[in-house]
């Protein structure tokens, strides 16, 4: 007979080969986290581990996004409602927006992807990382930065 319990209620028991002592079974992973600095990158859809690590500017090819809801655990199980939130942040890497948007079957903003899609195009233009177009990219970041405090600033003053 099926069972009637939900999916965060169901814990199954299994005992350790080298304990006689019950522990708790993971349930299945809704996704695969990389939240340890300078670990090797796992794709958060099929858990295939690249040779990029977290943090490295190899990892600025791939599609990141953060699960910051409290719902889903470290290792990506979702959370019984007595154990919520998680207090971490999750940190998802895809190949691109397509496979994230597939895997967690949302629809993102064609600029959001056209944006992401030219950023990797331009900073891995021949498939190598090239430092010289993210200097020019940080550069522009922060002069837009700097542009976007002072008009908030001027207007605040205005307003005052």
């Amino acid at each position: 007979m099926p069972s009637t319990k939900k999916p965060d209620e169901l814990i199954e028991v299994a005992t350790n080969a080298d304990s006689d002592t019950p522990q708790p079974k993971k349930g299945r992973s809704i996704y695969y986290t990389s939240n340890m600095p300078d670990s090797y990158i796992k794709n958060a859809f099929t858990g295939h581990i690249y040779p990029y690590r977290v943090g490295s500017l190899d990892s600025l090819q791939l599609y990141k996004v953060m699960d910051s809801t409290g719902i889903i655990d470290n290792n990506g199980v979702k959370l019984n409602k007595m154990k919520r939130p998680n207090s971490t942040t999750n940190a998802l890497y895809y190949d691109n927006p397509e496979e994230y948007m597939n895997h967690r079957r949302i629809k993102l903003n064609n600029d959001k992807i056209n944006s992401w899609k030219n950023k990797v195009n331009r900073l891995f233009p021949k498939g190598e990382f090239s430092k010289i177009e993210w200097m020019k990219m940080k550069e522009e970041y922060n002069q837009k930065y700097a542009e976007n405090c002072l008009q908030t600033h001027t207007k605040f003053q205005t307003k005052t």
